[in-house]
């Protein structure tokens, strides 16, 4: 398993991904933006935000987003932690022993960026995504 902060902005995060790519003499090595999501109608205005984003740094990540649409962020609880599993049976196990008593946003299942994905604050009012990536074909 790979534990990774992800970040979660309320429409600047274009902006806060050049700063800290700056600051830390990153790279961006993922970008995808709203509009590019086939399942999902958003706004022209919210067309442009950033959907999910990866700031690489050195040999560790920042992961990033835009918070969607009517998803208010408050400060102090944009930050929560991605998990990146290594195998199907680790990401269904932890999502079921973790995900007990939980708010969930996004149930396990599997998406359109070929991983299988959940998101969910937990019983103690963490925020987690896990996310196992499936090969490519």
């Amino acid at each position: 398993m790979k534990f990774i902060p992800y970040i979660m902005l309320e429409g600047n995060t274009n902006e806060a991904l050049e700063f800290y790519k700056t600051v830390f003499k990153g790279e961006i090595s993922s970008m995808m933006r709203f509009d590019e999501n086939p399942e999902m109608s958003v706004d022209d205005d919210y067309k442009n935000k950033i959907l999910h984003a990866e700031l690489k740094i050195g040999k560790h990540f920042l992961y990033f987003s835009d918070a969607f649409p009517g998803q208010p962020v408050r400060k102090g609880d944009q930050v929560s932690t991605l998990i990146e599993f290594d195998t199907i049976e680790e990401i269904e196990r932890v999502y079921k022993e973790l995900s007990e008593d939980v708010e969930i946003f996004m149930p396990i299942a599997d998406t359109f960026w070929n991983s299988r994905f959940a998101s969910f604050v937990d019983k103690y009012g963490i925020g987690w995504s896990l996310n196992y990536q499936y090969p490519e074909k």
